[in-house]
């Protein structure tokens, strides 16, 4: 039976926003999926914040990427980092430097597709502004992206590797409309899509999805008991030194400061809001109360050791990539361009 805070939460949430009320130790989180290049979900993570006034605010973000919070909604401008090749991007990265090319390619190629002006994960900066508005404290919960491409990397096979860099080169943005990304919000559309990518790429889908569903969890619900401590400090007056220690020096900053007068006037110290890509928010759900093993948490923060044949592997792909780039620009010019598979791999980015 979901408690008087659960409650509370559940109620006070605008009722044109979908989200999903969870609760651990006296807190409750209000668990917000967005499409990162949506419009929509921008306005619905700023409008969630200034209506709720949470203690905290959870980004499914990770340090490397906290500039997106600084973006300038006002002018709804994108801002793109400078252009890096894609051999540059390898040399300095290896084989993830080439997938963070292509995922920046991917998602700058989808925004001018759909003539957006809309930064993807404009909803992270507008949830930030909101939070600093009301007085909201702001964690960033996700796995930092470098470790995310290094396992992918790792865990594919050579041939999962070619194909799915082809699907990245060759994936067809034309036929996408903003509508389309609203309707991909629906769970049951989204649920098909997660399927049948675990069952084409099971090792992409394990690293972007399921692996980051155990971190994101994790980090949440430390992130609900570092909130619940705060409330005792501040009825209290003072925190036990043991208490304390059980959390990183982040939380324990978090866990130290006191609540906002805006927090305090709405009831909002109990509760957290998370905001995070919709192909989360189930594996989440299914997550929360169960016991996670923080040795399992441990293993996938860390990037297995490269082997000698996974050099080799890396040399012989790097080799393979400009006749693939001359493929795909012949297919371009002859006006063939099919997808490598039946997967979009742009639908599923934008959701993760």
């Amino acid at each position: 039976m979901p408690s008087n805070v659960a409650v509370m939460a559940a109620t006070s949430v605008p009722q044109d926003i979908q989200c999903e009320v969870l609760e651990r130790n006296g807190v409750a989180v209000v668990l917000f999926g967005t499409a990162h290049v949506s419009e929509r979900s921008m306005r619905d993570a700023e409008r969630l914040v200034n209506t709720l006034r949470p203690a905290s605010v959870a980004l499914e973000l990770c340090a490397s990427r906290q500039h997106i919070l600084h973006y300038d909604l006002s002018q709804a401008v994108i801002r793109n980092h400078p252009e890096q090749s894609l051999a540059r991007a390898m040399q300095a990265g290896g084989g993830s430097g080439m997938l963070t090319h292509l995922m920046e390619q991917l998602y700058g190629s989808l925004v001018e597709t759909l003539g957006l002006e809309i930064i993807p994960g404009a909803e992270f900066a507008a949830a930030n502004q909101a939070a600093r508005h009301v007085g909201s404290l702001v964690s960033l919960i996700d796995r930092p992206i470098n470790t995310t491409l290094k396992r992918l990397w790792h865990s594919l096979t050579f041939m999962e590797k070619i194909r799915f860099v082809w699907s990245l080169l060759t994936d067809d943005l034309s036929d996408i409309t903003p509508e389309m990304i609203e309707r991909l919000k629906e769970t049951d559309v989204l649920t098909g899509l997660l399927e049948e990518l675990a069952g084409e790429l099971p090792n992409v889908w394990r690293t972007l999805v399921a692996e980051r569903d155990l971190y994101l969890t994790h980090q949440l619900r430390l992130l609900a008991d570092a909130t619940s401590i705060r409330n005792i400090g501040q009825e209290r007056g003072a925190i036990p030194a043991q208490l304390l220690h059980q959390f990183p020096m982040s939380l324990q900053q978090l866990i130290r400061a006191p609540f906002h007068q805006n927090i305090l006037e709405c009831n909002g110290q109990r509760l957290v809001v998370a905001i995070v890509g919709l192909g989360h928010v189930k594996g989440i759900k299914e997550l929360w109360n169960q016991e996670l093993d923080v040795n399992d948490v441990i293993e996938i923060s860390h990037v297995p050791p490269t082997s000698a044949l996974t050099y080799v592997r890396r040399a012989a792909l790097i080799a393979a990539v400009p006749l693939a780039t001359w493929m795909v620009y012949r297919r371009v010019k002859t006006g063939h361009f099919p997808g490598f598979s039946h997967i979009s791999m742009p639908s599923l980015f934008k959701l993760t």
